[in-house]
Formats: structure tokens, C-alpha cells, sequence
């Protein structure tokens, strides 16, 4: 399930970071500066649990924010250590590896819908094997592989499931298996909400929550490139982490 108070988690994170290990922010915000102090400040409160209130109760409970495809990386590294290679025309092998960045990330597809999205991914990817390994290794421009990901969110045309945070994160950590960790953002809620502050204050462009909830995954990242433009040192895994989990509302 979807944790209930994300905001607040993501902002006694925030709290916790900036408070105690010295994560620095911009001035006249409270959102972190892009830099590679921080992120591997970031990185390393992300190898232990923090606590963290979850519910109305305030119950606090122990969370850990390690590596979110950990499992799925084991799998892939297994698959090639097997086969000595992973074959994306391989549906099996394919929707395994879907199937457990779904899982590691939570995004629960399988858990609430079936796994109608693994399903529809996985096939997709088989299908398009030859341009998805081109994509995942860096071999074809990055508005092409931003554009796979539109396409994946495209299969759920029509249905009532409208996922976007799982299309983005299976190209993304797919690529990141390939040791490619600067082609795709990941496209959530949290990053949504976050996005425009960041896009003010460093590149003084307003745009409303609503604009970036119902853009295309293209047009998404193409905001998020401004961003990225103006700390070109650390990578968009790197940015997507800092902006993800110091979060604060």
C-alpha cells in the first residue's frame, strides 16, 4: 500500500539529514542543493533505517532506504552469471526482472492489479528487445529512450490502471544495471511535487503541479534536464536521489 503521510516521512528525513549529518541546502529554500557532498550524504543515510512516523497513530516504525532495486540486480547479475547474458527476447527472464523492480520499489503492480503492468511491460520490451538493449546501454539519443517510456505508458491506454512510476523505473534501473546512470529520471509523485520549486529557484521557471502531473514522460524529463543542466557534475541518478529523499513540503 501507499504509505499514508509520505510528505511527512520525506520531511523528517529532510530534518534528520540537514540537522545531524550536514546536508546543506539553497539559501532562500528548504530544498538541497545538487551536489555530490549531498547526495553521498543522502546515499549513506540511505544504508540505514531511519524512524519515521507513517500513519495518523503516529506509530513509529524502523525504515530502511537502501538501493531500490537491490533484489532485482542480484536476479539480473544471476541471470547473466548463469547464461552469460541476459537475452531481452527472453520473456521469462524479462518479467522476472520487472516483476522484482516492481516489488523492490513498491509500486505494487502485482500486489493490487494482478500484475496486468508487469505483464504489459514485459511483452512490450520482448517485443522491442533489439531497441530497448540499444536504449539501456546508452546507444541511442536520450529523447529516444525518454520517448520508450511514454510508450510503455501508452499500453495502459484505456484501462483504469494508469501507472507512471513503473514504466520509468524499470528503463531506469535497467539501464543502471548497464552501468548507465545518466538516461532516465523516475517519474513519481514525489518528484512531481518537488519539481516545480527546484525549477523556480534555479532556473526561474513557474510552472503549477498540475502542468507536471499531466505531462508526458518527454516533457517531464525536459524540465528536469534544465535542473540537471545547472549541476552537470553529478549524474540523474545521483539528482533523483537528493530531490526524492530530502523531499519537504
Amino acid at each position: 500500500m501507499d504509505l499514508p503521510g509520505k510528505e511527512k516521512i520525506m520531511g523528517e528525513i529532510y530534518n534528520e539529514l540537514t540537522k545531524n549529518q550536514g546536508l546543506t541546502s539553497y539559501n532562500t529554500t528548504n530544498i538541497a542543493e545538487l551536489n555530490k557532498a549531498n547526495f553521498d550524504i543522502v546515499y549513506n543515510a540511505m544504508q540505514s533505517p531511519l524512524k519515521s512516523f507513517i500513519n495518523g497513530k503516529n506509530k513509529i516504525i524502523s525504515k530502511s532506504y537502501k538501493n531500490n532495486a537491490k533484489t532485482a540486480l542480484s536476479q539480473y547479475n544471476g541471470i547473466i552469471n548463469q547464461k552469460g547474458k541476459f537475452d531481452f527476447t527472453n520473456l521469462g527472464d524479462v518479467k522476472k526482472i520487472v516483476e522484482c523492480i516492481d516489488n523492490d520499489n513498491k509500486t505494487f503492480d502485482k500486489r493490487y492489479h494482478g500484475g496486468i503492468g508487469i505483464n504489459l511491460i514485459s511483452n512490450y520490451i520482448v517485443k522491442n528487445a533489439n531497441t530497448f538493449g540499444q536504449i539501456i546501454t546508452g546507444n541511442t539519443s536520450t529523447q529516444d529512450a525518454y520517448q520508450f517510456v511514454d510508450d510503455l505508458r501508452a499500453l495502459f491506454k484505456g484501462k483504469n490502471y494508469q501507472p507512471r512510476s513503473l514504466p520509468s523505473k524499470v528503463c531506469k534501473y535497467f539501464a543502471e544495471f548497464n552501468n548507465q546512470v545518466n538516461i532516465f529520471y523516475v517519474d513519481d509523485r514525489v518528484v512531481r511535487n518537488v519539481l516545480p520549486m527546484y525549477l523556480e529557484h534555479l532556473c526561474g521557471v513557474k510552472i503549477t503541479k498540475n502542468y507536471v502531473n499531466n505531462s508526458s514522460y518527454c516533457d517531464l524529463c525536459n524540465l528536469l534536464d534544465l535542473i540537471h543542466n545547472t549541476c552537470p557534475s553529478i549524474d540523474k541518478s545521483m539528482m533523483d536521489k537528493i530531490m526524492w529523499y530530502v523531499y519537504k513540503k
